[in-house]
């Protein structure tokens, strides 16, 4: 059972997790939509409880694990050497508090990639209810390409070694140590006469992650729409505002906006819940060209929760 493996790789893909060991068949568990929902935490205790409840039915514990992101769960794009891309963490469709990006390189190419860092804590604070460990974190693959690029845990660098090498290496410095204390010991003992005690064991603790916090979403009547017309056409936030009314949204306001949009935009701000969000993007979807780019509206622009613009390029599917 996991209870006899030393060590296994746990590969964190966009919905699932698999469980890699040394001599038993790999196991997944998919993430439930109402935990975690487009690489987004959406309920970080039931996700940590339903974790927990995984690593225990399957008897694992004393185990030192590799933490693997897959492609799938990583925002990313090829940079030049040497430079950073401020503006790349502001397109990732993901809550600022559960963002995490990193600058890594290889031995070719340079990437700007971000992740959830939100659901890589919860995944180790499972593991560590359940007795394990986690040893290192890494990304798998981009564009193809293994990135091998090396890093300790929880460092600026989300990369590691491997847990050969990093045992071999650990077990090098842990001899060097010893010789050295035990030299400075018989110094100690022939040259001053004086008796010593030495405690050689050294206990190293990994520091638990720090819990995220968890979002309050508003409720549907709490939630406040602003309509504005981008798309030159007079009239077409008043006609966007009478059909989401008929639906019961709440409209406060519209108006003309500052400057015209090739297509129809959707930005909301951190309160607003994912399945409020993409019911609203359908029924727009159903009369014109929604951006693909999830917006994020900040806190102090707006006393409006969504702020929808028309846009120019927006065609209706008569």
């Amino acid at each position: 059972m996991f209870g006899k493996n030393k060590h296994a790789s746990i590969i964190v893909f966009r919905d699932m997790i698999q469980i890699v060991r040394e001599v038993e068949p790999p196991i997944a568990y998919s993430f439930s939509s109402t935990h975690v929902n487009n690489c987004e935490l959406v309920d970080q205790i039931g996700f940590e409880k339903a974790l927990t409840q995984i690593f225990s039915q399957r008897k694992f514990h004393g185990t030192s694990c590799t933490l693997i992101l897959d492609e799938s769960c990583l925002f990313w794009k090829k940079i030049a050497r040497g430079l950073e891309d401020d503006s790349f963490s502001s397109l990732i469709p993901l809550p600022p508090f559960q963002l995490a990006h990193k600058i890594i390189q290889t031995d070719l190419d340079s990437y700007s990639i971000g992740y959830n860092s939100s659901v890589l804590a919860s995944i180790q604070r499972s593991l560590q209810t359940t007795s394990n460990k986690t040893i290192a974190i890494r990304v798998g693959k981009l564009e193809g390409k293994k990135v091998d690029v090396v890093g300790q845990l929880n460092s600026e660098i989300l990369t590691f070694t491997s847990v050969k090498r990093f045992s071999r290496l650990f077990v090098l410095l842990l001899t060097f140590l010893c010789l050295v204390a035990i030299a400075s010991i018989a110094t100690y003992y022939l040259v001053l006469r004086q008796p010593q005690v030495v405690n050689p064991i050294v206990e190293v603790t990994l520091p638990s992650p720090r819990p995220s916090p968890t979002i309050r979403y508003l409720s549907p009547d709490e939630i406040q729409i602003e309509v504005f017309n981008g798309s030159g056409i007079f009239g077409e936030a008043g006609r966007v505002k009478t059909i989401l009314e008929d639906k019961d949204y709440t409209i406060s306001s519209v108006g003309t906006a500052s400057e015209d949009v090739e297509y129809t935009q959707i930005a909301s701000k951190q309160a607003v819940s994912p399945s409020f969000l993409e019911s609203l993007k359908k029924i727009i979807e159903s009369q014109y060209n929604v951006s693909a780019t999830s917006l994020l509206l900040p806190e102090s622009t707006s006393s409006a929760d969504i702020i929808i613009t028309i846009g120019t390029a927006s065609a209706r599917l008569e």
